[in-house]
């Protein structure tokens, strides 16, 4: 249950921050806003070991779990790594 729970809150939270990382980089290409260095690090830094653990950790057992093959399960959190990239 808290597999599931922790995968429900990974696909509602993964859209929010993605859309607020855009408008961040597209107010500051707009208005010439000039970020701070702690929202570079929060972009930089941050955000993508958040998403290695969310891609890695959380959904990646899950699959495991689930499927009861680690092999699957990396090759599907690959392709879902690769679409949220595209």
């Amino acid at each position: 249950m808290a597999q599931r729970l922790g995968f429900l809150c990974f696909i509602l939270i993964l859209p929010v921050i993605t859309f607020v990382a855009i408008k961040l980089l597209s107010l500051q290409n707009i208005f010439h806003i000039h970020m701070g260095w702690r929202t570079i690090i929060i972009l930089v830094f941050i955000s993508p070991i958040l998403e290695e653990i969310i891609f890695r950790g959380i959904l990646q057992q899950w699959l495991h779990d689930i499927l009861n093959s680690q092999i699957s399960a990396i090759i599907l959190v690959n392709i879902l790594f690769t679409m949220v990239h595209y």
